[in-house]
């Protein structure tokens, strides 16, 4: 949670910042919390069938979702907090800047191992010992 990992997620977090005011026009609700700038009932994350979004420093939930709720893991393998799951993204965005999406979209590529996307498996991970 350093200046520079947010300066260096910045572009991302531009990203976010607009989608975020896109969508307080259309009634979602803005907050800070999870070392981001959260989007709540955001009308848009509902059309991709995510629970919520991050990019950079800014988090998008769903209508009806939370950051208190508890969503299975990606390898469905328990429950962890929807928040937390989304602080873990915010922290690799200020790790990876402006490469992280490009290497998240490889990640989902069916021949890079592990099966699925080892940043989920990570943030999945960060967020159960969060509790």
């Amino acid at each position: 949670m350093s200046v520079l990992g947010k300066v260096w997620a910045s572009p991302n977090t531009a990203l976010g910042v607009a989608l975020g005011a896109i969508a307080v026009m259309l009634g979602a609700r803005a907050q800070f919390g999870r070392n981001a700038l959260e989007f709540l009932d955001n009308p848009l994350i509902g059309h991709v069938r995510r629970s919520a979004i991050t990019l950079g420093n800014t988090i998008h939930y769903a209508p009806g979702r939370a950051p208190d709720d508890r969503v299975r893991r990606y390898d469905r393998s328990g429950i962890v907090s929807l928040g937390e799951h989304e602080k873990a993204h915010t922290l690799q965005y200020e790790r990876w800047g402006p490469l992280f999406l490009v290497i998240y979209v490889v990640c989902w590529l069916p021949w890079i191992p592990p099966a699925g996307n080892r940043f989920e498996h990570a943030a999945d991970d960060e967020a159960a010992r969060r509790g």
